[in-house]
C-alpha cells in the first residue's frame, strides 16, 4: 500500500463530487510545493480507506466523520444516496487502494489514490484535497474518476494483451542497457525524442538511483484522445517504495510516452 510519487496526467473525465468550495483558492495563484509524504500518507490514508469503506457499506455518517463543515453541506444525506447508488452500479464493491501521490497548494494537501472496485477493470482514481484543522486533517474535496464512471469503459483485457509484453520489453530492456531492444515499440516520435544519449541518461539515473528492475503490477488505466495511459507499480532493488511508470499508447499501439517516477527519482542528483 505503501507506493509513491508520480507526476503524471491521467487523462479521463471526472466525476466530481466537491472540488474545492474554498473560494479564495485559484487553480493557477499558488504554486505547488512538495510534502513530507510518508509522514502525510501515515495520517491520510486511515482517512481514504474510512470514506472508501463507509461509501461501499453506504454508511453516511462513516463517509462524512472527517469532513469539513462545508463538505458535509454539500454532500448531505440524500447526495450520499445519489453516490452511494452511482458507485454500485457503474463501479461495484471497494476492494483496495494504493497511495499514487501528494503535493501541497495554497494550504491544502492534494492526494490522489489508485483504488481497486469489483466492476471496474481500469481501476478508479480517487483525489481528495486535505487541510489541517487543529492538529488533525479535514476533507475538502473529494473526486473519482474511472472510464466507467464517466460512461467510456474500457476493454482492459484487450489493452493489457499488448500494453503488458510492451513495457515488460521496454522495462528489461532498460535494464540491461539495450537501446534498440527499449526503443522498439516506440511510435517515430518517441523514438525522436528518446535518442542513444538521452537513453544513455535514463539508463544512468534509474540504475543509479533505484537499482535492478524486478517486477510490475498494472494498476489503472485511462483514456483520451485516442491515446491510453497505464499505470504500472514497479518494484526495484533500491528503491523499496518503488517505481510508478507510466506508459501511453497511440492508436497503432505503439508507445507514445514513458515517464518513471518515485521518492528516489524525484529527488536524485542525477538528471
Amino acid at each position: 500500500m505503501h507506493r509513491k510519487n508520480l507526476r503524471t496526467a491521467l487523462a479521463c473525465l471526472t466525476i466530481i463530487l466537491l472540488l474545492f468550495l474554498n473560494a479564495g483558492i485559484s487553480g493557477c495563484s499558488a504554486a505547488t510545493t512538495s510534502v513530507n509524504t510518508p509522514v502525510v500518507q501515515s495520517a491520510v490514508e486511515p482517512i481514504v480507506t474510512n470514506i472508501l469503506t463507509s461509501l461501499n457499506n453506504n454508511d453516511y455518517v462513516g463517509f462524512s466523520q472527517n469532513f469539513s463543515q462545508t463538505m458535509k453541506n454539500a454532500i448531505n444525506q440524500s447526495a450520499f444516496a445519489k453516490l452511494y447508488s452511482q458507485m454500485q452500479s457503474d463501479v461495484g464493491d471497494y476492494q483496495t487502494v494504493i497511495f499514487y501521490s501528494a503535493a501541497n497548494k495554497a494550504g491544502l494537501m492534494n492526494l490522489v489514490y489508485f483504488a481497486q472496485f469489483s466492476k471496474e477493470p481500469a481501476g478508479v482514481s480517487v483525489s481528495l484535497s486535505v487541510q489541517s484543522v487543529n492538529g488533525a486533517y479535514q476533507v475538502q474535496g473529494l473526486v473519482f474518476t474511472s472510464p466507467n464512471l464517466a460512461g467510456k469503459p474500457i476493454d482492459v483485457s484487450q489493452l493489457r494483451a499488448y500494453a503488458d509484453a510492451k513495457i515488460g520489453n521496454a522495462l528489461v530492456s532498460l535494464q540491461n542497457n539495450d537501446y534498440a531492444g527499449f526503443t522498439e515499440d516506440f511510435n517515430q516520435e518517441m523514438k525522436n525524442a528518446m535518442a542513444q544519449s538521452a537513453f544513455t541518461k535514463l539508463y544512468n539515473l534509474i540504475s543509479s538511483t533505484v537499482g535492478d528492475y524486478q517486477s510490475k503490477e498494472f494498476e489503472i488505466a485511462a483514456t483520451a484522445n485516442n491515446i491510453f495511459t497505464i499505470q504500472y507499480y514497479a518494484r526495484y532493488s533500491q528503491e523499496p517504495a518503488g517505481v510508478w511508470v507510466s506508459i501511453s499508447f497511440d492508436s497503432n499501439q505503439k508507445i507514445s510516452g514513458l515517464y518513471f517516477n518515485s521518492q528516489k527519482l524525484a529527488h536524485s542528483p542525477v538528471q
